[in-house]
C-alpha cells in the first residue's frame, strides 16, 4: 500500500513537468557552438594524455614486477646451490666413513700396497660411479702422496696439494669445500685423514664433479645456467684439454678474463658471447642484478651469484639467465589491446557526448513522448496487479466505491463477489510459484470473460479475487439470482481443467456474495461480509458459493465474546467436573468418567458442547485440560482416603491437541507425583482422531504412561478413523462403545451388529468394553446378551456434581436399585 501511494503521488508533478519542457523545446538551438568545438578537442586531448600515461605507468608496474619475480628466482637459486653442496657433501662424508674404518685399507695404507688398494675397491668405486656420480676416489700416504687414483690408476706418486688436502693435514679433521682443478673442472672433494691408533698412516679422499648439482639447478624451462672461471687461475693447454676430453668447446679468447666451463645450453645469447668481442668484463656488465640483454627476438634478464672454492677465494662466477620474452610479448600485446579499446572506447564516448549535445532539442521532445508513456506506466503500477493486469485493491476500492454511488442514484442493487482459490497453496508448494502464478493469471483471463462490460474483476492479493456487479435490479431477489447465475457461471468456468507446464491441473473456488444499494454499508463492511460468506462456502466443503447473511456477523461476534468469557474464565476458575458413573453388570459403580461444565457467572451453566470447539481452535484447551487432569488427580488422591470410594477409577478426556504436546508424559506424571494419586485408578480416554498424528509417537508416550499404572480406553470407537493395523499396536485397556450406536440398538440391525463386532473385537483383543448411552433397561440388556458387562449413561446416573457422586456410590450396590436411581 505504501507503494501505491507513492506511485500516486509521482504522478500528480509529471503534468507540470511536461509543460515545462514543452516551454523549453523552442529555446533549444540544434546547432553546435564553438564552444562544443573547444570542447571536444580539449576532451580529445585530455582523453590521449590519460591513456599514454596508464600505459607508462603500466609498462613501470610491470618492469617492477619482473625485477622482483626476478630477485626471488635469484634468491632460490642461490639458496638451492649452497643447499645442494651441501647435501652433496654430507653424502661424500657418509662414503668415507665405511672405507676410513676399514681395516684391510689401513693396512693396505701402512705397507703402501696399491694392487691390493685398486683390487679391493675397484668395483666399489664403479658401482659408486654409476650410481652416485662418483669422479674421483684418492689414497694417499701421510705425506699427502698419491699412492693410487681409482680413478686413473697409471697416475701416482705426486704430492697433492690442494687447499682441502692441506687443511686435513693441519687440523687433522675431515676437510671438505669446492675445488678448480687444472683443467678448468669444479670438483667437489671431501678428504678424511687415517690413523692407526695415533698414528696417521694416510688420507682417503673422494671427489665428484659439480655438472650434477648445475643440472639439478637447472628447474625452469625458461631459465639458463653458465659457470664462468677466471683464467688467472687456469693453464690454458690444461683447460683446453680437459674441455676436450669433457666434449664441451673451448674458447679461450670468447671473454676477456673469464673462459665457460659449463652451460645449459649449447649456444650462449649473441649478446652474451659479444662481449667477447669487446674489452669489457662481464663482472662490470652483470655485476648488478636483473641486467636485460636481447638476442635473437628473446629477452632475458641476467645476474650472477659469485663462486668461492674451499679456501673462499672467488675463482667464478654462476650466470643466471630468465627468458621474460612471453611476459613481454604477452604485457605488449595487453597494452595494444589496451590502448586499441581505449581508442576506440574513447572516440565512441566522445561521439556519443558530440551527438548527445547536437540532438539536445530532439531528446527533450524524446522525454515529453517518454513522459506520457511514464506517467501511464506509473499509472499500471499504482492501480493494476503487475502479474494479472487486473485492477488492484486501491482501483478496486475506488470503483466499489463509484458502483456504490451509482446504486444510490438509480436505486438498483449492486454485488460484490469475494473469490478464494482452494488449495492454491498446495499447488504452490508442489509444483513452484511459477506454476502458481501461471494459473492465476489463466483464472484472471476466465473471470474477465465471465462477467459483463461495466463489471470489475479485481485481484484482492494472492489467490483472492474480487468481482464488483453493477447495475442488477432493483429488486433485491431479482439481483441475488442475476448474481447467482454469474457466480455459478464463474465456478463452472474455473472448473475447467488448466494446462500448466505440460500438466493437465483442476482447481475450484469458495465464493462469497453479498448483495449492496447505495451507501447504507460502508465499504469495509462490504469487504467483510463478502469475506464471511466466502468462508461459509469453504466451511460447507469448498466449491460453491454462499450469500452473506446477516446471522453470519452475529454468530462471529458471539463467538469472538465466547472466546474471551473463555479466557477469562480459565483465569478466573469459573469451570467445575461432573462424574457420571461407570457401573459394572452387577450395578455396582467400578469408576467414573469426569465432564468438564462452564459456570458462567451471566449464562449459568455452559455445554461442553459449545465451548470445548472454540477452546480446541484457539489452544485454550490445554490450559483448560491440564486444570482437569489435575483437579481429577487431586479427588483420586482424597478418594483413596475413603474405603467406600478408594476402588473407583476416574476417566479423563484428553484431546488430541493436548497429547500430542512433546512434554504431555512429563506433564501427567508431574500431576501424579504432585497431587499424590494412584496412577493405576487414572484412565485415560483417547479419541480416535488421536490416529491421524504421527503413530510411532502416539504409541512412545501411551507406553511411557503405561509403565508408570495409567490405563487409556479409545473413546466414541468405530466413529472415526480406527484401523486394526493401528489398533492391535497401541498399548489400549479398553474399547468404548459410542453412544450413537447404543441410541438405536433395539431397532436398528446394523447398530446391534457393530456393538456385537466391538465387542468380540475386544475379547479377541484382550481388551475390556462399556458402552455409554445406555438410556433403558432393554438396552442393557441387549448389551449384556451380546456381551458387554460395562456401562455407563443415564439409566444409570447422568453426569452429577462430585457430592451426588459420591452419595450415589453408596446407594447403588445392585442392578434393581440401579434400575430405581
Amino acid at each position: 500500500m505504501e507503494f501505491t501511494k507513492i506511485l500516486q503521488r509521482l504522478a500528480q508533478p509529471l503534468a507540470s513537468a511536461e509543460n515545462t519542457i514543452k516551454k523549453g523545446e523552442d529555446s533549444v538551438d540544434s546547432s553546435p557552438k564553438p564552444i562544443l568545438r573547444r570542447l571536444m578537442i580539449a576532451l580529445s586531448i585530455i582523453s590521449v594524455l590519460v591513456t599514454v600515461g596508464i600505459g607508462i605507468l603500466l609498462l613501470l608496474q610491470q618492469r617492477h614486477f619482473l625485477q622482483d619475480t626476478f630477485d626471488t628466482r635469484m634468491a632460490e637459486v642461490s639458496y638451492d646451490y649452497q643447499r645442494l653442496l651441501n647435501q652433496q657433501a654430507s653424502g661424500l662424508r657418509m662414503a668415507l666413513q665405511p672405507i676410513v674404518a676399514n681395516n684391510a685399507v689401513k693396512k693396505a695404507l701402512q705397507e703402501g700396497d696399491t694392487q691390493r688398494l685398486e683390487s679391493d675397491w675397484h668395483d666399489i668405486f664403479e658401482t659408486m660411479k654409476r650410481e652416485n656420480r662418483l669422479t674421483h676416489f684418492y689414497f694417499l700416504d701421510h705425506k699427502r702422496v698419491c699412492l693410487l687414483r681409482m680413478h686413473n690408476p697409471s697416475r701416482k706418486g705426486d704430492v697433492i696439494n690442494r687447499f682441502t688436502a692441506l687443511e686435513a693435514e693441519w687440523t687433522h679433521k675431515r676437510a671438505s669445500g669446492l675445488e678448480l682443478g687444472p683443467m678448468g673442472t669444479l670438483t667437489l672433494r671431501v678428504i678424511q685423514p687415517v690413523y692407526e691408533g695415533e698414528s696417521l698412516i694416510g688420507y682417503i679422499e673422494l671427489g665428484k664433479e659439480v655438472e650434477d648439482i648445475l643440472q639439478k639447478l637447472h628447474t625452469q624451462p625458461t631459465d639458463e645456467i653458465v659457470v664462468l672461471i677466471r683464467k688467472q687461475y687456469l693453464e690454458r693447454s690444461a683447460w683446453e684439454e680437459g674441455m676436450q676430453m669433457l666434449g664441451r668447446k673451448a674458447n679461450w679468447k670468447q671473454f676477456p678474463e673469464d673462459v665457460v666451463v659449463y652451460a645449459s645450453q649449447e649456444k650462449l645469447p649473441d649478446s652474451l658471447a659479444k662481449l667477447g668481442d669487446q674489452d669489457t668484463s662481464l663482472h662490470d656488465s652483470y655485476g648488478k642484478k636483473g641486467q636485460e640483454i636481447t638476442d635473437q627476438g628473446k629477452d632475458w634478464r641476467v645476474s650472477m651469484i659469485h663462486m668461492k672454492d674451499a679456501s673462499g677465494k672467488e675463482i667464478g662466477d654462476l650466470i643466471v639467465m630468465s627468458d621474460n620474452t612471453l611476459e613481454k610479448s604477452e604485457f605488449v600485446h595487453f597494452i595494444s589491446v589496451l590502448a586499441l579499446g581505449s581508442s576506440v572506447v574513447i572516440g565512441l564516448i566522445l561521439f556519443l557526448i558530440f551527438l548527445f549535445l547536437r540532438r539536445t532539442d530532439a531528446n527533450i521532445r524524446l522525454q515529453q513522448t517518454n513522459l506520457l508513456e511514464n506517467r501511464k506506466a506509473i499509472n499500471s503500477l499504482a492501480f493494476f496487479d503487475q502479474l494479472t493486469n487486473l485492477p488492484n485493491r486501491t482501483l478496486l476500492l475506488d470503483r466499489l466505491k463509484q458502483v456504490m454511488a451509482v446504486t444510490s442514484r438509480s436505486g438498483n442493487y449492486g454485488a460484490l463477489l469475494f473469490i478464494d482459490l482452494d488449495n492454491f497453496k498446495t499447488l504452490n508448494d508442489t509444483l513452484g510459484h511459477d506454476t502458481g502464478d501461471m494459473l492465476l493469471k489463466q483464472v484472471a483471463q476466465r473471470l474477465t470473460g465471465c462477467v459483463r462490460e461495466g463489471d470489475t474483476v479485481s485481484r484482492f492479493g494472492g489467490d483472492e479475487f474480487v468481482v464488483i456487479l453493477s447495475g442488477l435490479s432493483t429488486h433485491e431477489t431479482d439481483a441475488a439470482t442475476a448474481s447467482e447465475m454469474i457466480a455459478e457461471k464463474i465456478l463452472a468456468s474455473l472448473n475447467e481443467p488448466y494446462f500448466l507446464n505440460g500438466i493437465n491441473h483442476r482447481s475450484s473456488a469458495s465464493i462469497g456474495v453479498t448483495l449492496f444499494k447505495g451507501d447504507s454499508s460502508s465499504i469495509d463492511n462490504l469487504m467483510k461480509q463478502a469475506d464471511l460468506a466466502m468462508y461459509k462456502s469453504k466451511e460447507a466443503g469448498r466449491d460453491g458459493l454462499s450469500f452473506f447473511d446477516p446471522n453470519m456477523e452475529s454468530a462471529l461476534k458471539t463467538r469472538s465474546a465466547l472466546e474471551e468469557d473463555l479466557r477469562k474464565g480459565i483465569d478466573e476458575r469459573q469451570f467445575v467436573l461432573y462424574y457420571q458413573a461407570q457401573v459394572r453388570e452387577d450395578g455396582s459403580v467400578s469408576g467414573t468418567e469426569v465432564l468438564v461444565r462452564w459456570q458462567h457467572p451471566k449464562r449459568g451453566i455452559v455445554s461442553p458442547i459449545e465451548f470445548i470447539p472454540v477452546a480446541e481452535e484457539t489452544g485454550l484447551i490445554l490450559p483448560l485440560g491440564h486444570w482437569i487432569l489435575k483437579t481429577a488427580c487431586e479427588q483420586l488422591a482424597r478418594w483413596a482416603r475413603i474405603p467406600e470410594m478408594e476402588a473407583v477409577t476416574m476417566a479423563v478426556n484428553v484431546s488430541a491437541r493436548q497429547f500430542s504436546q512433546s512434554n504431555f508424559v512429563a506433564e501427567v506424571l508431574s500431576v501424579i507425583q504432585e497431587t499424590g494419586a494412584n496412577p493405576n485408578r487414572l484412565k485415560l480416554e483417547l479419541t480416535e482422531s488421536l490416529l491421524l498424528q504421527n503413530i510411532e509417537e502416539v504409541i512412545r508416550k501411551m507406553a511411557a504412561l503405561k509403565v508408570a499404572g495409567v490405563s487409556f480406553s479409545l473413546d466414541d470407537f468405530g466413529t472415526g478413523y480406527s484401523s486394526l493395523s493401528y489398533l492391535k499396536r497401541l498399548p489400549l485397556d479398553q474399547l468404548k462403545i459410542d453412544q450413537s450406536f447404543v441410541r438405536d440398538i433395539m431397532n436398528n440391525e446394523n447398530d446391534a451388529i457393530i456393538c456385537k463386532s466391538t465387542i468380540a473385537l475386544s475379547e479377541s483383543m484382550g481388551l475390556s468394553v462399556i458402552a455409554e448411552g445406555v438410556e433403558t433397561q432393554e438396552q442393557r440388556n441387549l448389551l449384556l446378551d451380546l456381551g458387554c458387562r460395562a456401562y455407563q449413561g443415564y439409566w444409570f446416573s447422568r453426569p452429577v456434581p462430585l457430592t451426588e457422586f459420591e452419595a450415589l456410590c453408596q446407594r447403588i450396590h445392585s442392578p434393581e436399585t440401579a434400575g430405581e436411581s
